[in-house]
């Protein structure tokens, strides 16, 4: 039975990895020096490396301009990008639940304890509420994590297309 389970349970979680990577939205150009290039046409600070002393890394390219950003790294295995690409997915998966946790104590704060806040308190509640739901959706939008083969990216969508040319 335990043998079962844990077949069943290897089997659920590489369904739910393929429909995963099958989903994840946009692809920048995996030719580094070529998205390097890319980038720096349209006006990002970018930083390639293909001398890296950190083990299992062959590439990296990370790249910022106002509120745009995106990080590629070429891995010498796919299974260390794979393992590098499910961290990277936890930490984004543990931001939203973040805020999501944050929007929820806000609301049960409003909602608990109205008839004890001044009107400055409830104001400022407010905005903080608003201010959350706001950074959710942008979160939510904007940011991409992705794998190809040896290939893990993380970054805002606009940052990726620009890495296209």
């Amino acid at each position: 039975m335990k043998k079962f389970l844990t077949l069943m349970l290897a089997v659920l979680m590489l369904v739910s990895s393929v429909v995963v990577l099958s989903s994840c939205g946009a692809k920048p150009k995996l030719n580094l020096e070529k998205a390097e290039e890319a980038l720096k046409d349209n006006d990002y600070m970018v930083s390639y490396s293909d001398d890296i002393d950190e083990a299992g890394i062959e590439e990296s390219l990370s790249a910022y301009k106002k509120d745009d950003s995106l990080v590629i790294v070429k891995f010498a295995k796919s299974s260390t990008a794979k393992l590098y690409y499910q961290q990277m997915k936890m930490q984004l998966d543990y931001e939203l639940e973040s805020i999501e946790l944050k929007i929820k104590t806000t609301k049960h704060m409003l909602s608990k304890y109205e008839k004890d806040l001044d009107s400055d308190e409830i104001d400022e509640l407010e905005d903080e509420l608003k201010e959350l739901e706001k950074e959710l959706e942008e979160t939510k939008e904007d940011y991409v994590i992705g794998r190809s083969g040896k290939y893990v990216w993380y970054g805002t969508e606009d940052a990726i297309k620009d890495s296209k040319g």
